[in-house]
């Protein structure tokens, strides 16, 4: 077991991973409501029992049973896939021992993106260069400030920039808010920086890049009187700007057909760089959905969406969407990861789970749950942050209380045939 470390921890609970997280539980940041949830949540969960059809029952019996399922399985699914690197790289070796499918459950979020990125290619940027070089700041739905809480003072209007530009002139226009949403924002003036509401509902968002686009190109996109006054207010602002960035939530804020209007805005970003400075930020990966995707595809190629057959990666997003292989009852076992305590459980009908974490709702469901330490307080852990440039390590933070559950890549790596004893030594 690990001895908690003195240095300010590193946030687990969002895709920003703030580094500047509060050690003890008196001082929780009042800034970040995720954060004081979550950190709440963890205090006050206490021992998280492992279970047997529901029935709770010591870690060794939980975890006999669970090899018998593995061993048993001849089609097994690995999804959720809310874990740390190590997590990560552990179920993808077992996923690879077992012919299984394997797909993160936060991939569907990410497969416009995937697609996009395929096709065409995209242009995309890091939160270092947000917070630092963009002197104009588009921020498409409100959805990004819910699930970052402290984007704006971290990445939007920080207090100041890493060689100490002045960030006064910087603008943030923020589509599918009002501005009374806005003021209830944290953050939003630090710098002096304001952000601007941007008049057009959420649902429209697609046609308003569709009217931007044309805009920008020169065409008059008569979309409108209200929307052709916000297509003219974001024209204007990225016309007397030198670096514009693009901040959206993964698919969410991209309608119903979200590859479409995926391709239509990383198009129009790389036609801004044909005369000046433009990129996307595609936020997500909270939960651990960007360590996922990159470990994913470092060790395979693939991101997501994968079978193993004869130990080779067969890659089809199409046929291998976790949701479909349930639905079609194709396996006879789901390995469900969740680490982070954040995804839940899906209806798997008469399909057997395996549950690794979660909360005590799934637990109670599933055929044989396995607690598992959460990233960053039960034992130290290294994640790959929301705009996937970086690895950081999450330490346990000082004076946190003792672990409760060993790590995800710890139970993975022994429900594989590594030395389980030596995996969970002070567990079994």
């Amino acid at each position: 077991m690990q001895a908690p470390h003195t240095a300010p921890p590193t946030c687990p609970f969002c895709a920003l991973h703030c580094d500047d997280l509060t050690r003890a539980r008196a001082g929780m940041p009042p800034d970040c409501g995720r954060a004081k949830a979550g950190l709440s949540r963890w205090y006050d969960m206490g021992a998280r029992p492992a279970r047997i059809a529901g029935e709770a029952a010591t870690f060794a019996d939980a975890f006999a049973a669970a090899e018998t399922l593995i061993k048993r399985a001849k089609r097994p699914l690995f999804s959720g896939l809310g874990a740390d690197v190590d997590g990560v790289r552990a179920a993808l070796a077992l996923a690879r021992a077992t012919h299984a499918w394997f797909d993160p459950a936060q991939s569907a979020a990410q497969a416009a993106l995937i697609s996009t990125t395929q096709r065409q290619g995209v242009i995309r940027t890091t939160f270092t260069e947000v917070r630092n070089r963009a002197d104009l700041v588009v921020v498409l739905g409100g959805e990004v400030f819910a699930d970052a809480p402290r984007l704006p003072e971290r990445l939007l209007a920080p207090v100041a920039s890493i060689d100490g530009s002045d960030l006064s002139e910087r603008r943030v226009l923020v589509v599918g808010a009002s501005p009374g949403q806005l003021k209830k924002i944290r953050g939003g003036r630090a710098s002096g920086v304001t952000l601007e509401a941007v008049r057009c509902p959420t649902t429209d968002i697609p046609r308003f890049l569709q009217g931007l686009a044309a805009r920008l190109a020169g065409h008059a996109p008569a979309a409108g009187r209200s929307m052709d006054a916000a297509i003219d207010q974001v024209a204007g602002a990225i016309d007397a700007a030198h670096y514009t960035a693009f901040i959206w939530q993964s698919d969410a804020a991209l309608g119903p057909a979200p590859t479409l209007t995926t391709e239509l805005l990383f198009d129009l970003i790389r036609r801004l760089n044909e005369k000046t400075r433009a990129a996307g930020l595609p936020l997500g990966g909270a939960h651990g959905a960007a360590s996922a995707m990159a470990v994913t595809t470092w060790q395979t190629g693939y991101p997501s969406r994968i079978r193993f057959s004869k130990g080779a990666a067969e890659y089809n997003p199409a046929a291998h969407a976790f949701a479909d292989v349930i639905a079609n009852a194709q396996a006879d076992l789901v390995v469900w990861v969740d680490a982070f305590n954040g995804l839940p459980v899906p209806d798997c009908g008469d399909i057997p789970v395996l549950l690794l974490g979660g909360d005590e709702a799934d637990a109670e469901q599933a055929q044989v749950r396995l607690p598992v330490g959460l990233p960053g307080l039960d034992h130290d852990a290294q994640v790959i942050r929301g705009d996937q440039v970086i690895a950081l390590t999450l330490r346990r933070p000082e004076r946190a209380p003792a672990a409760l559950a060993p790590s995800a890549g710890a139970v993975l790596r022994a429900l594989g045939g590594r030395d389980a004893a030596s995996e969970l030594k002070g567990w079994l």
